[in-house]
């Protein structure tokens, strides 16, 4: 059958009318959740610095710069987040592969708050299942008709 999509489904146009039916400002909502991650490691930084510790972390900077362009609809921005997001969902199908495999993982990793100091395969699949499914809906929408067209309006201002 032409043009069906892999396993049937396709949540792209799903995706792309609630967006355009809610008048989602993608952007800007990316551009918030940027702006508040930075925040959140400012805190980190100065709690360091009240126990006496220097903790250097650039994603201070970088959540403001991305924040910025995000909220300013940059194609830059908009690619950057991108290819985080590829990163880290590569990254989650690779834990799981290691997993599936047997490999016992000298890593730590964290979710929040919660720290897993050599997780056992059961607890590095759950990792990376959990993870992956919001890099999938951010892949989704960042590649929606209406997202590209808020940062091409953006692009055609300029």
């Amino acid at each position: 059958m032409a043009g069906r999509q892999p396993f049937g489904i396709n949540p792209q146009p799903m995706i792309d009318n609630f967006l355009r039916e809610h008048e989602v400002d993608v952007g800007r909502f990316l551009a918030a959740g940027s702006f508040i991650g930075a925040l959140s490691r400012l805190f980190d930084v100065v709690g360091a610095l009240l126990d006496g510790r220097i903790d250097l972390d650039f994603g201070v900077l970088i959540g403001v710069i991305v924040g910025i362009g995000l909220w300013q609809h940059r194609a830059w921005a908009r690619m950057l987040v991108l290819v985080i997001t590829w990163l880290a969902a590569g990254f989650c199908a690779v834990l799981v592969v290691l997993v599936i495999v047997g490999t016992r993982m000298n890593v730590t990793l964290t979710f929040g708050s919660t720290v897993l100091r050599q997780p056992t395969p059961l607890q590095g699949m759950v990792f990376g299942c959990m993870a992956f499914p919001l890099a999938t809906l951010v892949l989704v929408v960042l590649n929606s008709g209406k997202v590209r067209e808020e940062f091409r309006q953006r692009a055609a201002i300029l």
